[in-house]
């Protein structure tokens, strides 16, 4: 029972280490999408985003998300419904986050940064898969949320 529950855990920490790994390599590759996603005005008016936050605040952000797409994988995982409250609570964080880092109202920042993650190499660096950005849209779209 006890080396059961211990095992468990080893596989639990494995695939939080595997989807952290995925985050830093997403995030250490993320100027390079930037360049090939937004174009100069665009990359300029997110500079300018970050300036206005703060390179402590964008930190602080940018060490949540880990944290986030781990809750929402865990509850994608389990099979709990987009629609659930768990998850509607999880889904309002993340799109907060979007629009305060990226979007800030920006119909074409939305537009691009949505290119990005529709490509499947950016999606699984970021979330673990594809399916994940499905699920947590879903979520989004039952909040009625608007992402720009």
């Amino acid at each position: 029972m006890h080396r059961e529950r211990v095992e468990e855990q080893i596989r639990t920490q494995q695939e939080l280490y595997q989807q952290l790994a995925n985050l830093e390599r997403a995030l250490t590759s993320r100027q390079e999408n930037d360049r090939k996603h937004f174009n100069e005005e665009q990359m300029e008016y997110l500079k300018k985003r970050r300036e206005m936050f703060g390179e402590e605040t964008i930190q602080s952000v940018e060490k949540e998300w880990p944290e986030l797409i781990a809750k929402v994988r865990v509850e994608m995982d389990k099979g709990t419904p987009p629609t659930d409250p768990t998850v509607l609570a999880l889904a309002k964080r993340w799109h907060e986050l979007v629009q305060m880092l990226f979007t800030g109202g920006n119909k074409e920042i939305f537009q691009s940064l949505q290119k990005q993650y529709q490509n499947p190499e950016v999606a699984t660096q970021t979330c673990g898969d594809p399916e994940c950005f499905r699920y947590i849209g879903e979520a989004i779209n039952h909040l009625g949320l608007k992402w720009y």
